[in-house]
C-alpha cells in the first residue's frame, strides 16, 4: 500500500488556485451584514484551530500527512462556512485508488448526515472527473462534523478518472459543490 503522487506543482496550484468550494450556511446574510459593520474586513484572524478528525479512514502515514497538512495550513477554511479542499490521490485510504478531500466547518454549529453533489474537472465538458456526483457522508461513516473540524473523505478513481485528473491544466481546474445538505447538531 503506497500513496501514489500527483506531482508537487500540481497540488499546491490546486491548493492555491481554488481547488476548494464554499458552501454558505444560509446564515451569509448575518455575516454580510457583520462584514458592513466591520467597514468590510472579514475576522479571519478570530478563527479557531483547526482540529483533524480521522473516523476511522486511511492508514498511519495518511493520518500523519493529513495532520502535517493541518498543521501546515491553520487557516484552511473559510469562516462561517463550509469548504471542501483536494489534498492527493492514496491508495491505502479506503478500497482502491481514491482521490481524498477535506471538509472543513467553519460554521458555529457541529453537521452530521452530509449530502452533495460534486462536478469536478477543467470546466468545460471536456473533462471531467465527476459530473454531478451524489456524494453522502453519513454520521454513521464519518461521525459528527464538529466546527472548526476537518474530516477527510474519499471518493474512489478508475484509471480513465485519474488520467483524466491528471490531464486538467491546474489553471482550470474546478470544483463545483451543488444540493449542499446537512443536518446540524448542538
Amino acid at each position: 500500500m503506497k500513496k501514489i503522487s500527483i506531482p508537487l506543482a500540481l497540488i499546491t496550484l490546486l491548493l492555491i488556485t481554488g481547488c476548494n468550494s464554499s458552501v454558505s450556511s444560509g446564515e451569509d446574510n448575518n455575516d454580510e451584514n457583520h462584514r458592513e459593520e466591520n467597514n468590510g474586513q472579514d475576522n479571519n484572524d478570530e478563527m479557531k484551530e483547526l482540529t483533524l478528525e480521522m473516523a476511522g479512514q486511511g492508514s498511519p502515514r495518511t493520518l500523519v500527512e493529513l495532520t502535517s497538512f493541518i498543521e501546515e495550513t491553520p487557516e484552511l477554511g473559510t469562516a462561517n462556512d463550509v469548504s471542501f479542499h483536494s489534498v492527493d490521490i492514496y491508495e491505502d485510504f479506503g478500497e482502491g485508488t481514491q482521490l481524498v478531500f477535506l471538509i472543513v466547518n467553519r460554521l458555529p454549529f457541529n453537521l452530521q448526515d452530509i449530502s452533495f453533489s460534486l462536478t469536478m474537472g477543467d470546466g468545460t465538458d471536456e473533462k471531467k472527473v465527476w459530473d454531478q456526483h451524489h456524494v453522502v457522508l453519513s454520521k454513521k461513516d464519518i461521525g459528527i462534523l464538529e466546527s472548526n473540524h476537518a474530516i477527510p473523505f474519499g471518493l474512489a478513481l478508475t484509471e480513465e478518472m485519474e488520467e483524466t485528473l491528471r490531464s486538467i491544466n491546474t489553471g482550470q481546474f474546478v470544483i463545483e459543490i451543488d444540493d449542499f445538505q446537512y443536518e446540524s447538531v448542538e
